[in-house]
């Protein structure tokens, strides 16, 4: 089998992937453990507390996108090499997951919300976009960010809890990309033509 070298197509396809790995995460039960992990009580009942469901929901998207980046970067070897592969795949992931969560979460946020949730997103690309970070700093940085208090003012167990969840997120993006870089139909050059 030949080699499969990265390309714009799978740049753009990774990207597409990840939008719906943080879609999926941010939608599903995981948001709850990582509420909790945060130090965030969201209420139980299925119609109570949705704006504060929604507002964690947003500063957890911002955060995974974070670790999709941080994943990427630390998979695959092109992406330290030429940051345009990044920058296409966070382009395509941030697209992807802002519309796919926008009905749900973005589009009954206030104003004071979404740009609390841009400024989030901002502070936690720039780690993610670093292959250095680690999920302590991830966590640090994120809890720093919910909750306006300084990122070492959180106890070593919060921090820990934190860091487990993003660990967790950041198995699957590495799995995804892995999965992705092997198969042939995420490049352009293997695509299947239309006759």
């Amino acid at each position: 089998m030949a080699t499969l070298t990265i390309d714009k197509t799978f740049a753009e396809n990774l990207g597409l992937a990840f939008g719906g790995c943080v879609r999926d995460q941010t939608l599903g039960f995981f948001n709850k453990e990582a509420a909790k992990a945060a130090g965030v009580k969201l209420s139980p009942l299925p119609f109570v507390g949705g704006e504060d469901k929604r507002r964690f929901k947003a500063q957890f998207a911002a955060l995974l996108q974070a670790v999709g980046t941080w994943a990427a970067v630390n998979t695959l070897p092109e992406y330290r090499a030429d940051d345009k592969f990044l920058r296409k795949t966070v382009f395509n992931m941030q697209l992807y997951a802002e519309e796919a969560l926008k009905a749900k979460i973005f589009s009954k946020l206030s104003e004071e919300d979404v740009k609390t949730y841009v400024e989030t997103r901002r502070q936690l690309m720039r780690l993610g976009q670093n292959a250095t970070t680690d999920k302590e700093t991830l966590a640090r940085a994120f809890l720093s960010c919910l909750h306006g208090e300084s990122a070492q003012s959180f106890s070593e167990r919060q921090v820990m809890d934190v860091a487990q969840q993003i660990g967790m997120a950041n198995r699957l993006f590495e799995q995804l990309a892995t999965i992705s870089r092997k198969e042939p139909h995420a490049y352009e050059k293997n695509r299947p033509q239309n006759k």
